[in-house]
């Protein structure tokens, strides 16, 4: 986000939706001087591999502003 470096790690899940099966989340956290701020995008598991380059170009396209 914003250019800068972050930490991100892939969880993977039962899906609280009845019949959902797993879920895959990408949990991503950049540095911020102010406090915690996090991303998750969460899709099926089955399913994850067609949705990541959306959810990076989604992730790449965030500008924040500071205060």
């Amino acid at each position: 986000m914003n250019g800068e470096r972050g930490l991100s790690t892939y969880l993977s899940n039962d899906s609280p939706i009845q019949g959902g099966g797993r879920e895959t989340n990408w949990l991503v956290t950049p540095p911020r001087p102010e406090g915690l701020l996090f991303v998750v995008f969460t899709a099926p598991e089955r399913d994850f591999r067609s949705y990541e380059r959306e959810f990076q170009r989604m992730l790449y396209s965030v500008r924040l502003v500071a205060n």
